[in-house]
């Protein structure tokens, strides 16, 4: 009978042991993913801080055309990517309209598109 409740107690000890152990070892594993999550975020905040950084120097300097350029980047970059695809859905076909009306009023932002796209609102 002895033997029995030492085996049992023995057995509890244990399992009780490796529950712990799983458990912590599990919460470590989660609290390093969401560490690993978190970074892609912090770099992009950290790079839009640095941008906005910039682009208040420039504005404070009195360098609009470069601060034109500067933010232009992005309305360009989304003009090159969705312009030749056949699926856009009707908010992206908007913004492609008003991008290509922006540009046609902005010779720094056409310039820029046709950097990107030769061809594209090239000015004779």
């Amino acid at each position: 009978m002895k033997i029995l409740i030492t085996f049992l107690i023995a057995l509890l000890l244990g399992l009780a042991s490796g529950w712990i152990f799983a458990q912590r070892q599990a919460d470590h594993k989660v609290a390093k993913l969401v560490a690993a999550m978190q970074l892609p975020f912090a770099d992009s905040e950290r790079l839009e801080a640095a941008k906005a950084i910039r682009e208040i120097e420039m504005i404070q300097a009195g360098e609009s055309n470069s601060i034109v350029r500067l933010l232009s980047k992005p309305i360009v970059n989304y003009y090159y990517l969705n312009t030749h695809l056949p699926h856009n859905d009707e908010q992206t076909k908007k913004m492609l309209v008003l991008i290509e009306q922006f540009a046609s009023t902005n010779q720094l932002v056409a310039n820029e598109i046709t950097n990107r796209m030769p061809g594209k609102f090239r000015q004779d």
